[in-house]
């Protein structure tokens, strides 16, 4: 049968010793310890034989009494979570064993990501290779897409599409071109820079590089390079390179036809070359 003191352990819990003279540490669950050396039953936030020694604050839950050691919260790495992930740690997730990193976060890599990728990389390998850029960047060391691209640029080759007033024709090329001078309002197709909206007064072609001729009254059609009006009232054809026949009245005739604008000198008819019988 055991002494009377200790039937206060039995009874209230909370003291030990043979007097049941010492109460049983705070920290102790319930505050109910081993009536003979103190040791406490449970812990609640703590651990040692008299709980005397908080979990580190990196437990997801209650440590082992024995020895502190827990499941660690994200973030944290460790047999008693005390080690902190180290920053480059995706969702601040590492190996709770030796702190290593299950992903790395964007512009990190190493096993710990600890280290850098290059500039503006999103994601590198272990050899600092990157993988993926960021935004507005491509190729193996992330280049700047082009300031007049009008969105982000291939990440492998730097093409894009441009801004109004520039073009790119070559899917390989990185640079946006501006559009030809001749452009009317100097718009072009981004991707063909051809001149979609037709030529400034005096040249044709798709890009608006040919002069149109000199004979043309200033303005020609883009695609063919005819004139849309002679300069010189005594020629005509599609570039008013030929003559009208003398015989029209003031040298005039039509620009497709030949035919005599204002009519023929006397005895003259028809384009003015045949001669009417007197």
């Amino acid at each position: 049968m055991p002494p009377v003191g200790w039937s206060l352990f039995i009874l209230r819990g909370r003291l030990w010793g043979s007097n049941c003279a010492s109460p049983c540490s705070h920290r102790c669950a319930s505050d109910t310890c081993n009536v003979i050396n103190g040791s406490c039953t449970f812990c609640n936030g703590s651990w040692g034989e008299i709980c005397d020694k908080l979990c580190s604050e990196g437990c997801s839950n209650k440590c082992l009494q024995s020895d502190g050691t827990c499941l660690c919260k994200d973030g944290y790495w460790g047999m008693q979570c005390t080690e902190q992930c180290s920053d480059g740690c995706l969702l601040d997730a590492c190996n709770q064993t030796d702190g290593t990193c299950a992903q790395c976060r964007a512009g990190r890599w190493g096993i710990l990501c600890d280290r850098s990728c290059i500039s503006n990389c999103k994601l590198c390998n272990v050899n600092d290779t990157c993988i993926t850029c960021m935004d507005r960047y491509w190729g193996d060391t992330c280049t700047s897409c082009d300031n007049k691209c009008a969105d982000t640029c291939d990440k492998s080759t730097g093409y894009c599409t441009c801004i109004s007033g520039y073009y790119n024709v070559n899917k390989n090329e990185s640079k946006c071109k501006t559009c030809y001078e001749n452009c009317h309002n100097q718009a072009c197709d981004p991707e063909s820079g051809v001149c979609h909206q037709g030529c400034v007064d005096g040249f044709w072609g798709d890009y608006c590089n040919i002069m149109c001729n000199n004979s043309c009254n200033s303005t020609c059609a883009q695609d063919t390079g005819f004139c849309k009006g002679c300069s010189n009232k005594s020629t005509y054809g599609p570039l008013c390179d030929q003559q009208c026949s003398l015989n029209c009245l003031l040298s005039e005739c039509e620009q497709i036809s030949g035919n005599c604008t204002l009519g023929c000198y006397l005895h003259h008819y028809w384009v003015c070359v045949k001669t009417i019988a007197v």
